[in-house]
């Protein structure tokens, strides 16, 4: 019979996955770091019929290799089973540890792909609307993410001083930013929203989520004719950066990363600079003609 809990019955996964958020909160972890991890560990459970107390390194492996899912989301699956596992081996629920030896998840590295500059433009003028007007210029020019996008507020607006808080940015953190220039007049339309500045139609409480900012702008990038993700934005703002001579660390910040190396995923060296960057090498002198062969 299932464990009765102060809210009603609940499954000894429900009790589980429970005890592990009071753990995660108490370890400082964010309310939407928490809800992925719990969904990815529920969708599991779901499609291998298994409890947590008894699914094994099999399932899990066979769950791992299942197709049509890309290697980023194969390494984040695996990341997301070894933590939890491990905690619930040292919690005592269970001897083993069925995701101690997941296979490893080889990651093929991608080159940057920044958006052009005159993409950007073509996605401006190609009738799209201010909302989405706004979601480019905060892309590219303040650098948010999809899921900072979406929760935007006008009270975490700075009006005096023209700074717009990051309110979920990467790792929790919550960073005050400057605002560019060509994005202030589009913020100013929303400057007597006190709330969410793109909340959803069912609910005007709830801001709308990362996957609709992502969806949307795909959808809009595809119609313009554009092959670029909408996240390459972020890398057309670090290269642009990097290729006049900012430093890595102001790069950094900008992009709101915790590490300068970071910057390398996004930023790309234009030909240009590269053969700028080489033409400073010493310059040997090379003979027309060798005098004798040597082997």
């Amino acid at each position: 019979m299932p464990a009765l809990s102060r809210g009603g019955y609940m499954s000894g996964d429900d009790l589980i996955l429970a005890r592990r958020r009071a753990w995660l909160l108490a370890s400082n972890s964010t309310e939407k770091s928490i809800r992925e991890r719990t969904i990815v560990i529920r969708a599991m459970l779901k499609r291998t019929g298994a409890t947590l107390l008894d699914v094994t390194r099999d399932e899990l492996v066979a769950d791992l290799a299942r197709p049509g899912i890309a290697a980023s989301t194969r390494s984040q699956y695996k990341s997301t089973m070894y933590g939890f596992f491990t905690w619930l081996q040292e919690e005592g629920d269970r001897l083993d540890n069925p995701a101690a030896r997941l296979p490893r998840v080889k990651v093929p590295k991608r080159e940057p792909n920044p958006f052009p500059t005159g993409d950007i433009q073509r996605l401006l003028n190609s009738g799209i609307y201010r909302r989405m007007r706004l979601w480019v210029l905060l892309y590219a020019y303040q650098a948010l993410r999809a899921g900072e996008i979406a929760a935007v507020r006008g009270d975490k607006i700075d009006w005096t001083n023209r700074r717009i808080l990051s309110w979920e940015a990467k790792g929790g953190r919550f960073v005050w930013r400057p605002i560019h220039d060509l994005v202030w007049p589009e913020l100013e339309r929303y400057r007597d929203v006190r709330g969410w500045l793109f909340p959803t139609k069912a609910n005007p409480l709830e801001h709308v989520s990362p996957a609709t900012v992502s969806n949307s702008m795909s959808k809009a990038i595809k119609r313009a004719g554009i092959m670029h993700r909408a996240h390459d934005l972020r890398g057309w703002h670090a290269t642009e950066l990097i290729e006049r001579d900012v430093p890595t660390v102001v790069v950094a910040h900008s992009l709101r990363h915790a590490d300068t190396q970071t910057v390398q995923k996004y930023a790309r060296v234009s030909d240009d600079t590269l053969t700028a960057a080489v033409t400073r090498l010493p310059v040997v002198e090379v003979p027309a003609r060798a005098a004798r062969q040597v082997a």
